[in-house]
């Protein structure tokens, strides 16, 4: 599955490579707040006397049956392109052509977001209010890299 074209940001200078990685981060910094929103709705503690991060909350929801099995994958999947695109992305910049750079954030920014859809459905399954689940590419099972 082509997943790279499904949200499409120009990016036409370092400029809108910036701005988009400005909206990825803002993405995670809500999904990371979804996450923990889950969490507590679901009843699950954590022992940690620090923050957690996305990738133990994600084991976390893994372990006490929330997440199946293709779910915890994948989601450790885009956890890791965040990962990413935080810690290495900017010092590869230069490396890569701005179309193929372009194609890898705007891939990254959708299957954020998907992601974000799957951590929102089970909250709203948890809470009763899951009127119609919210359709992601999680329901097709594809293998995301």
């Amino acid at each position: 599955m082509d997943i790279e074209h499904l949200f499409d940001e120009k990016i036409n200078s370092y400029e809108d490579v910036y701005r988009v990685v400005g909206k990825i981060i803002q993405a995670c910094n809500h999904w990371e707040n979804e996450f923990k929103e889950l969490l507590f709705a679901a009843g699950i503690k954590s022992k940690a006397t620090t923050p957690l991060g996305l990738h133990k909350m994600n084991k976390m929801l893994f372990y006490e049956g929330i997440l199946d099995g293709y779910e915890f994958e994948t989601i450790g999947k885009i956890i890791d392109r965040r990962n990413y695109i935080v810690h290495e992305f900017f010092s590869e910049i230069y490396n890569y052509p701005l179309e193929k750079i372009g194609e890898f954030l705007n891939g990254t920014y959708y299957v954020i977001n998907e992601a974000r859809d799957v951590v929102a459905n089970k909250y709203d399954e948890l809470k009763g209010n899951l009127t119609s689940k919210r359709p992601t590419i999680f329901d097709k099972k594809n293998d995301i890299n």
